[in-house]
This record gives structure tokens, sequence and C-alpha cells, in this order.
């Protein structure tokens, strides 16, 4: 069996299963398009490290900071959600906490419900911290609350069901909008009814439901311009000796770079020259 084959029965499973559902959806009103911010309030960043900044990885440390230099102050309010503070911004349903005590539901699973409960709630913007904001965000980004996806124009990975057409750990829209409500139906009711996934990916699965499902939802996730072309390239040249000319060439023509803690990262290489992490160190050091 293809892997192909293998994604299209996942997703007739779980477009199957939320059937009920997206009738439901089917039949409200037509997702909103912009909401005008008439009001000129911070928009609501928000970022999960449930230990805490005290208890942050060096990598991790290095991307909050990168997060908190180049979100416009004027336009954003960046939330870090900790264990400490996150149950006062969402309330969970009790089956949610039981099944995460017992180890039926994972913290990154976990976070996917946290994602969509804010988003639905408060709107604003989700980001992983493990992204690293490589230079100033234009206050114009924020002006007005709308939909927004970072999509890829050319997808790294041929079976999958994304194939570049959404990201779930780099979005932003309004509180409400259809998409992060039916979302967050979707996760909770997922959970209600299973003790195990059917796809470690399963939120994208269900994203893909909700864009095949619900035309205006498909629309709006459309018109998100492709952006962020070398998002991995980061990740990718870090460990390499540092090259001023290589990183300029990143940053013209994007912003947000996709890291992960999990990685080994280097100061060095093996002939001694400073690493690309090294220099981006150096800057959180000084």
């Amino acid at each position: 069996m293809q892997e192909t084959d293998v994604v299209y029965i996942k997703y007739s499973y779980i477009n199957t299963f939320l059937q009920k559902l997206i009738t439901q959806y089917r039949q409200e009103e037509a997702a909103q398009t912009v909401v005008e911010n008439a009001d000129n309030k911070k928009i609501p960043v928000w970022i999960l490290w449930l230990q805490g900044e005290a208890q942050m990885p060096e990598l991790v440390r290095l991307c909050y900071h990168s997060i908190r230099k180049n979100f416009p102050q004027e336009k954003t309010e960046i939330h870090l959600l900790t264990q400490e503070n996150l149950f006062n911004y969402i309330r969970l349903p009790d089956v949610i906490i039981e099944k995460f005590n017992k180890g039926i539901i994972s913290v990154t699973h976990l976070s996917d419900i946290i994602r969509f409960l804010l988003l639905k709630i408060y709107g604003g913007m989700w980001l992983d911290i493990t992204y690293y904001i490589g230079k100033r965000i234009p206050e114009e980004f924020f002006t007005d609350q709308k939909l927004w996806i970072h999509r890829m124009e050319h997808p790294l990975w041929t079976a999958d069901i994304v194939q570049g057409r959404w990201s779930c750990n780099l979005l932003m829209g309004p509180a409400g909008h259809k998409l992060f409500r039916f979302i967050c139906d979707a996760l909770l009711f997922y959970w209600q009814c299973h003790d195990s996934l059917i796809d470690y990916f399963v939120l994208d699965y269900i994203i893909a439901a909700a864009y095949e499902n619900l035309e205006d939802v498909r629309s709006q996730m459309d018109r998100c311009p492709y952006s962020n072309p070398q998002i991995f390239a980061l990740r990718d040249k870090i460990n390499e000796a540092y090259d001023a000319g290589v990183y300029d060439d990143m940053i013209s023509d994007t912003t947000f770079f996709k890291l992960s803690y999990k990685i080994g990262y280097i100061r060095t290489t093996e002939d001694g020259d400073p690493t690309l992490y090294d220099h981006l160190i150096g800057e959180l050091e000084s």
C-alpha cells in the first residue's frame, strides 16, 4: 500500500467521523473575512512553554527572545502560557484533563486543544515557541484581524495531507472565526470518543476536513499568500560556519524560521569556525 493510500484512508475516517459537525457548520453563515480593529486593541500573540521561562532550553530561549524583540509592541501583546497562568485564559473539559493525567493525551496534543480554544475565544496569532523571528515584523501586518495561515508554494513532503496548504503551528485570525471554532469542536469531539490517535498529525486531518467541506473557509485559506519560502533554511544551516551573506539571503524573503529543540546544536564546526547558531546565541547574550 502506498503512503498516499494510507493518508486517504485516514482522511476518509476523520471526514466520516465528523460528518454531523460538518453539516452543522455548513448551515452557518459565511466565515468572517476581515474584522476591523476599530479600537486599535493590541492583538494577542500566544506561545506555550508550560515549564516557564526559567526552564527554557537555550534554543527555546533564543526563539522566545527573537519573538519579543521582533513583534511590534505597539500592535501586539505577547502571552507566554505556563502551568501557572494557562487556566487564567481557558478552561478545559474534565474529560480532556482526565485523559491527559492518564497519559492518553500527550502534551503535544493537549497543546493542539489549547491553541484553538485560545484562538476561538480571543483570536490573535499562535506560533510555536520554536519559531525564530529573523527580522522585525511590520506593524501593518497586524492592522486588521483576518485569517492568515502560513502556506508553502512548494511543499516539502508529497505523502502528507497538508501539501503546503496550511501550517497548524503558525496562524492568525479574529476571535470566533469559523475555522477556529470547527477545529476546536472537532478536537474535543475526537478525544471524547477516542483513547488513541489515528495519526500523530490528527490535527492536520481535521483541518483538511474543514478545508474540503467548508467552502467559505477554504476560500479564505486559499487567499492567504504564499510566504516565508525559506522557513526551514535556518534549521538546515544553523550548525554550519556562519556566513553573513548566506544569513542575509535567508532573511531577505523570510521572517519566520521553524527550528526544533530536539535537534543538537553546536557553536563551532569541526574546523573550529563559529557556527550560525553561535552567531545567534551571541546576539542573545549581548
